[in-house]
């Protein structure tokens, strides 16, 4: 994951290896970092990286996430923002240092990002109980 051959491949795997999440999750966090989000089209693996850090679960990536948003706005980068927004959900409170950056979302006009923005309905989110065994 680290030489970037085949890290796709790796992404889609990575969170089903949750006892790992403690190696995984600083590397992760360091691609979705260093993702460029002001081209036009950004890598398709952001989408990906918040995903599978959300699925992970490992708080430590919140920082990220939260900084993945904000970006993403800043760019108008929506579908990225949406995605950003979902994986925070995922980690409830332990996402409260996210409140500064999505409580303006809430006005949003893009429904996009007002779905991750809406409170749950009581139904478990299907990405973290998703099976690992093929």
């Amino acid at each position: 994951m680290d030489s970037d051959a085949d890290a796709w491949r790796a992404l889609q795997v990575a969170d089903c290896l949750r006892p790992a999440a403690g190696e995984l999750v600083p590397r992760l966090s360091r691609r979705l970092a260093d993702a460029d989000l002001s081209k036009q089209w950004p890598e398709s693996s952001v989408g990906t990286l918040v995903s599978t850090l959300g699925r992970l679960g490992d708080p430590a990536a919140v920082p990220v996430i939260v900084e993945t948003v904000a970006t993403a706005v800043r760019h108008e980068q929506w579908h990225t923002a949406a995605s950003a927004l979902e994986a925070l959900a995922s980690f409830g409170t332990a996402a409260a240092s996210a409140l500064e950056v999505v409580r303006p979302l809430a006005d949003t006009e893009d429904g996009r990002l007002r779905m991750p923005l809406r409170p749950p309905s009581g139904h478990s989110n299907p990405m973290r109980t998703m099976s690992c065994r093929g």
